[in-house]
């Protein structure tokens, strides 16, 4: 047997829980097969007494420079942690059982050189990682909830960004959707050749994930375009049952004044509307990424990024560029 094709029982599970209860579409276990590739992460699960699942916290791992690492996957700003609350509502009980669940998480999580992970928001307690010898700093994104009433979000935009959308859709800016994904990886090539970088993530592995994602109908591609069929902005946008992630996005700096990646953005939103609660801009610690997403009257959201490592000089080495 390839060792490709071997499913360890704690991944098993996991697949089988992603299917039975909500997992935010980062963490599906498909998703991970993709950014992580399928033998390159893992997922560690806490048990009640009938042996149902109420905790599960996936992991990447991989190797690099010698050292054993467990640190984000591309295409993936944060990983959910699951946990299956009981049914008190009394704060004491809930804390309790967070304190109970994610220690014996953390327990099992393998031991490496360097453990750096970012978790959704929904992780609001981080003191069992501080108890287990983690250290935190704290990241930002912007999210709009309750999309119901698009006249309600639309007021709730700066003054500014209005402006933008109605001069874009003055000069005859027209967003579409198209199935283009290689196009699309044009717009942010250009984005990133701007900044003299190159993309995070490859055309290739863009490629799997758009294709698994298209499969499961949980993925739009956006193009802002004039009239002469120039492209001005692109957007990537995922979802899951409740909520719409922008996962990707670039504009060509030729076409920076037009305001056509506002018209995108405001028209993603709208389409989100029709069939998610709320939408998350993946937000970016860029100021210049920020003041973007701010603008549109999102929530500022706070979520963790939890690292620890194995040694001195790999903490002084990792808190470094935690802040870049």
């Amino acid at each position: 047997m390839k060792k490709s094709e071997y499913i360890s029982p704690s991944k098993a599970l996991y697949s089988n829980l992603c299917e039975e209860k909500y997992i935010p579409i980062h963490g599906q276990s498909w998703w991970l097969d993709v950014v992580c590739g399928a033998d390159n992460w893992g997922v560690v699960l806490a048990f009640d007494r009938y042996k149902n699942i109420i905790g599960a916290l996936p992991y990447t791992k991989n190797r690099r420079l010698g050292l054993s690492m467990i640190r984000m996957p591309i295409l993936t700003s944060y990983l959910p942690i699951f946990l299956d609350y009981p049914d008190s509502e009394k704060k004491h009980q809930r804390y309790s059982f967070e304190r109970k669940i994610l220690t014996e998480l953390t327990r099992q999580l393998p031991k490496v050189s360097i453990f750096d992970q970012n978790y959704s928001s929904a992780l609001t307690n981080w003191l069992p990682f501080y108890w287990s010898g983690f250290k935190q700093s704290t990241r930002y994104t912007y999210i709009l909830e309750d999309l119901k009433d698009v006249s309600f979000v639309y007021k709730e935009l700066e003054s500014s960004v209005r402006g933008k959308i109605r001069k874009a859709e003055q000069a005859l800016i027209e967003v579409v959707t198209d199935e283009n994904v290689v196009g699309f990886y044009e717009v942010v090539q250009k984005t990133f050749q701007k900044q003299g970088r190159i993309p995070p993530f490859s055309l290739n592995v863009l490629k799997q994930l758009d294709n698994v994602l298209k499969t499961r109908d949980r993925r739009k591609i956006y193009f802002a375009k004039d009239k002469n069929g120039d492209i001005h902005a692109a957007g990537y946008v995922v979802w899951d049952e409740r909520r719409a992630y922008y996962l990707a996005s670039g504009t060509d700096s030729k076409f920076r004044k037009s305001g056509a990646h506002y018209l995108l953005l405001w028209t993603v939103i709208k389409d989100c509307l029709k069939t998610v609660e709320s939408f998350d801009f993946e937000g970016s610690m860029l100021p210049q990424v920020e003041n973007v997403f701010r603008s549109f009257g999102a929530t500022q959201v706070p979520y963790f990024r939890i690292y620890k490592t194995g040694n001195r000089i790999l903490s002084s080495i990792l808190t470094f560029v935690g802040k870049l």
